[in-house]
C-alpha cells in the first residue's frame, strides 16, 4: 500500500504543476477588497478599511468597541447587568475608555466595579474577588485604564443605597479601544472559468505585533502559497536538481511504470544529477538565520523576527478542497515582531506578489 500512496502524492503534485501552467492561459481579472476584523467572545466587528491614495491598506487605525452606551437603571440595593469583556492573548494595546454620570436618590452616587474574573471565586460576586481593576464610588467619572491581554473582565454598577427613593439612573458610555489584531488576506480566487491572480489586498501597512492571516477563497482546488525570500541566496523552485551516486539506480513506483527521472548532463563521474520536486516549495517551512530548516504544522502560525532567510506557507487550498493535495493547509498566519518591509509572492504563480509594511 505504501507505493500506491506515494504514487498518489506524486500524481497530485504533478497535477498541481499542470494546473499552474494552465492558469497562465485563463482569463485573468483583478479584484481589490480588504476585510479587517476583531473577534472576541462578545464582540465581532467586521468592517471595510479603504486603501490610501498610494493603494496601501492601512490597519493602524484604532477600533472602538462599545461596552455600555446609554442609560442603566438600578433599583435600591441592586446592581446592573454584567458587561463582559474578553481580550485574546494575542491582542495588544487595549484600553477601557469613557465616562458615566449618576442621577437620582438623595445622594446621586454609584459603585463601579471592574473585575479580573481570574481573581474571583465567583465572577458574579465581587466580594469573592481578591482584588479589583476598578473599585470606586462616585457621582461621575472619566474612565481610562489599560487592560492586560489574555484575560476576561466583568464590569457592572452597584447601587448600595438599599432603601426607598434611591433609584439610580446611570448615563454611561464606555468602550474598548484597540488595534485590530488580525488582517485577513485573500490569496487570489478562481472558479471554473476565471482566475483572479492577485493577493487581496496586495499592499498592507500594519503595526508591530499585529497578525495577518492568508486564506484561499477559490471555488476550485487551485493551490496558492505565501512565500517570503528574505535572503536572495535561498530562492526555491518547484523543481530542483539533486545529486545521487551513479551506483544508485532510481526505481519507478510501481515497479515497471512508464516513468524515468530526468538526468542532467554533468562532468562528475561519481554522481548523477536528477530533477525532482522541491519539498520546501509545497510544505510550510522556515529557514532561520543559521540556515536550519524547520517545518511547521498545517495551518501554520509563525512570528517573523526579520532575520529569517526563507518562509513558506506551503499549499493553501480552500476549505473542503485540501484533500485534493495531501498535506495542504487552509490558512497561514504571521505575526510581525520587527518593523520593516516584507515582500512576498506565490511560488507557483510568481507574478502574484504582495508587500507588508510594518511600522
Amino acid at each position: 500500500m505504501q507505493p500506491i500512496r506515494k504514487t498518489g502524492l506524486f500524481a497530485a503534485l504533478l497535477l498541481s504543476f499542470i494546473v499552474v501552467l494552465l492558469t497562465t492561459i485563463l482569463n485573468v481579472s483583478t479584484v481589490f477588497f480588504v476585510t479587517g476584523f476583531v473577534k472576541r467572545s462578545i464582540i465581532y466587528n467586521e468592517e471595510m478599511i479603504a486603501p490610501s491614495q498610494t493603494g496601501t491598506s492601512k490597519y493602524d487605525q484604532l477600533v472602538n468597541d462599545t461596552i455600555v452606551n446609554g442609560n442603566v437603571q438600578i433599583a435600591p440595593g441592586g446592581q446592573s447587568k454584567n458587561f463582559s469583556i474578553s481580550i485574546p492573548s494575542n491582542e495588544f494595546t487595549s484600553r477601557l475608555l469613557g465616562s458615566y454620570y449618576v442621577r437620582g436618590g438623595a445622594v446621586p452616587v454609584i459603585h463601579l466595579y471592574l473585575l479580573d474574573t481570574a481573581k474571583c471565586v465567583n465572577p458574579l460576586q465581587h466580594s469573592s474577588c481578591s482584588s479589583y481593576m476598578i473599585d470606586e464610588i462616585k457621582s461621575n467619572n472619566y474612565v481610562n485604564i489599560t487592560l492586560p491581554a489574555g484575560k476576561t473582565y466583568t464590569l457592572f454598577f452597584s447601587n448600595e443605597a438599599n432603601f426607598a427613593g434611591e433609584l439610580k439612573n446611570v448615563d454611561a458610555k464606555l468602550f474598548l479601544e484597540h488595534y485590530p489584531f488580525i488582517v485577513k488576506v485573500g490569496t487570489g480566487n478562481a472558479n471554473s472559468t476565471t482566475s483572479i491572480n492577485q493577493f487581496s489586498p496586495s499592499k498592507i501597512e500594519v503595526k508591530v505585533g499585529q497578525y495577518i492571516t492568508w486564506h484561499n477563497p477559490s471555488e476550485v482546488p487551485l493551490p496558492r502559497t505565501v512565500t517570503f525570500v528574505l535572503d536572495g541566496n535561498y530562492k526555491a523552485g518547484v523543481f530542483a536538481p539533486f545529486s545521487i551516486p551513479r551506483t544508485i539506480t532510481p526505481l519507478s513506483i510501481p515497479i515497471g511504470a512508464n516513468s524515468q527521472p530526468t538526468p542532467v548532463p554533468g562532468q562528475n563521474r561519481l554522481n548523477t544529477t536528477i530533477i525532482t520536486l522541491n519539498e520546501r516549495a509545497f510544505r510550510p517551512v522556515v529557514i532561520d538565520s543559521t540556515g536550519a530548516a524547520k517545518y511547521l504544522n498545517k495551518n501554520g502560525n509563525y512570528t517573523i523576527n526579520g532575520n529569517e532567510k526563507y518562509i513558506n506557507s506551503g499549499f493553501l487550498l480552500p476549505i473542503g478542497k485540501e484533500k485534493s493535495f495531501p498535506g495542504s493547509s487552509n490558512t497561514f498566519t504571521v505575526k510581525f515582531s520587527k518593523a520593516g518591509r516584507y515582500d512576498y509572492f506565490d511560488i507557483f504563480h510568481p507574478w502574484i506578489t504582495g508587500r507588508i509594511s510594518v511600522k
